[in-house]
C-alpha cells in the first residue's frame, strides 16, 4: 500500500483509480490514511490493533474528505485533513490503551437512540404524574396542562433536541397573538418542567435557562375581549345549575363574587316596574346598602332557578345546593367554564388560547363594557358601589341621589350588548 505525505493540495488532486480502490497511508500519522474509489469518493480511515486483543488489525472509518470545507465549519459535512488527523489520533490513542473505538461508537449510537426515545411528550407525562398531580392543586394542574398544550408541537421531539431558540419562538408566538399573560405562565411552567427534567437526568441543561420575560400586564388589568365574553356566556349557559346561572349573573350585575353567591330571595324585588336587588350593607365591601337594578335577562335567570328549602322549610339562598348555605367551590366552576370557553375558541382556530383570567375580571369587563357604551364614569361607579371621584366634598356628603335610573340604563345597555354578541354567534 502506498505511503504518502497527505496535504490539502495533494488531496484535491488525488489520482482516481480506473477501477476498484486504492489506500494511501499518511507518513505523519502512522495508521491513518485515505481510501480513493474509482467513483471519486475519498474516505479517511484508521487501521490499527487494539491493545489486549488477539492482534488482528481493525479498520475504522473516520469520515469522507470534504475538499471545500473550512476548518471549524460545523454546518458543512465531511472532514478537512486537519480534522481527520485529529480524529484519527483520538482513535489510535484509545486503541493503544485497549479501548475499542467500535465499542465507543456503538455506545454513542445507543446513547443517541436513548435520547431520541426520551421525547418531550413522554417526559411531560412523567412530570405531570410524579410531580404536578401529587403536589399541586387542581387549578395549578390545569394550568400546567394548558402550558404543555401550547407546546404540543414538541411532543414527538427528543427532549434533548429542544433548544433555547425553540422556547423563545414559542413565547414570541404567544406575545404576537396578544397573549402576554399566557406567555408569562408558559415561561414559568416550562422553566419548572425543564428544571425538573435536569434534576431527574433526562437532559443535561434546560433550554429555558437565560430566558427572561419583560413585565407584562398583570391579571389585575385583565378585561375579557368581546369574543371571550361571547365564549363565556355560551359556556356558562351550557353548565348546569347552580353555577351556570350564577356565572351569568356575575357578568350581568357586575357585583362581587361573594355578594352574588350570597344572594337571598328576600333581597329581591322581581315584580313591578322597578325590579331590583337590595344588598344590605353588612354584606357589601364598603358597608353601604347597594341597590342593583335587575334587567330582563337577570329576571329570566332568577325565575328559572328552583327554590331550595333550608332545614326550617324556607327558601333563603338563591344559589345553593343544600338550602342552608350559599354555593362554594368556585375553582371547579371556573375550571369548567374555562374548558368550555377554550373548546368554543378552538372550533374556529385549533391553535387558539385564552389568557388566564379570574372571576373578578368579569366585574372589570362589565365596567369597561359600560364605559365603552358611553355611560358616565360616576354612573358606572354607582353600579359597582364605589365612592365616585367625580362627586366630592360637601356635595358627596349631602348627595341623596343614588342614580337608580342611570344605573338601570347602564346595566340594560350592558345586557343588550351581551345579547347582541349571543345573536351574532347564533347567526354564524
Amino acid at each position: 500500500m502506498p505511503r504518502q505525505k497527505l496535504t490539502d493540495k495533494w488531496l484535491r488532486n488525488i489520482p482516481v483509480p480506473a477501477k476498484g480502490q486504492v489506500d494511501y497511508f499518511d507518513v505523519l500519522v502512522p495508521g491513518f490514511g485515505i481510501r480513493v474509489s474509482h467513483g471519486g469518493a475519498s474516505t479517511f480511515f484508521v487501521a490499527t490493533r487494539i491493545k489486549g486483543s488477539e492482534g488482528k488489525v481493525v479498520r475504522l472509518s473516520v469520515g469522507r474528505f470534504s475538499p471545500n470545507k473550512e476548518v471549524g465549519d460545523e454546518h458543512a459535512s465531511g472532514f478537512t485533513l486537519a480534522e481527520a488527523r485529529d480524529r484519527a489520533r483520538v482513535l489510535l490513542d484509545n486503541a493503544s490503551r485497549g479501548i475499542d473505538p467500535r465499542r465507543l461508537r456503538q455506545d454513542e449510537i445507543d446513547e443517541n437512540r436513548r435520547k431520541a426515545e426520551i421525547t418531550f411528550g413522554a417526559v411531560a407525562a412523567d412530570f405531570m404524574e410524579l410531580y404536578v398531580e401529587r403536589r399541586l392543586a387542581k387549578n395549578t394542574q390545569k394550568a400546567y396542562r394548558t402550558a404543555f398544550g401550547k407546546a404540543r408541537k414538541w411532543n414527538g421531539l427528543a427532549l434533548a433536541s429542544i433548544t433555547r431558540r425553540d422556547a423563545i419562538k414559542l413565547l414570541d408566538r404567544l406575545d404576537a397573538a396578544g397573549h402576554e399573560v399566557a406567555g408569562d405562565r408558559a415561561h414559568a411552567y416550562l422553566r419548572k418542567f425543564f428544571g425538573w427534567a435536569v434534576q431527574r437526568d433526562y437532559i443535561q441543561s434546560s433550554p429555558m435557562d437565560g430566558i427572561r420575560r419583560d413585565n407584562h400586564a398583570s391579571s389585575r388589568d385583565r378585561v375579557l375581549s368581546d369574543a371571550e365574553v361571547q365564549w363565556f356566556w355560551k359556556a356558562a349557559g351550557n353548565m348546569e345549575w347552580p353555577f351556570g346561572p350564577y356565572l351569568r349573573m356575575l357578568l350581568l350585575t357586575a357585583q362581587r363574587r361573594n355578594e352574588v353567591a350570597g344572594m337571598r330571595w328576600h333581597e329581591l324585588s322581581l315584580q313591578g316596574n322597578d325590579p331590583g336587588w337590595l344588598i344590605p350593607g353588612h354584606r357589601t365591601k364598603n358597608g353601604r346598602d347597594q341597590w342593583v337594578p335587575l334587567t330582563g335577562a337577570c329576571i329570566g335567570i332568577l325565575e328559572a332557578i328552583p327554590r331550595v328549602l333550608n332545614k326550617n322549610g324556607k327558601a333563603e339562598f338563591v344559589f345553593t345546593v343544600t338550602g342552608n348555605t350559599p354555593i362554594s367551590g368556585f375553582s371547579k366552576a371556573k375550571q369548567d367554564v374555562d374548558e368550555g370557553m377554550l373548546a368554543l375558541a378552538q372550533k374556529a382556530d385549533a391553535e387558539a388560547i385564552i389568557p388566564a383570567w379570574t372571576l373578578h375580571d368579569l366585574r372589570r369587563s362589565a365596567t369597561t363594557g359600560m364605559a365603552r357604551l358611553g355611560f358616565p364614569i360616576h354612573v358606572v361607579e354607582a353600579v359597582l358601589n364605589h365612592k365616585s371621584g367625580a362627586i366630592s366634598g360637601v356635595a358627596a356628603v349631602y348627595n341623596r341621589h343614588d342614580y337608580a335610573a342611570e344605573k338601570r340604563a347602564a346595566l340594560e345597555g350592558w345586557a343588550n350588548f351581551i345579547s347582541g354578541l349571543e345573536r351574532s354567534e347564533n347567526d354564524r
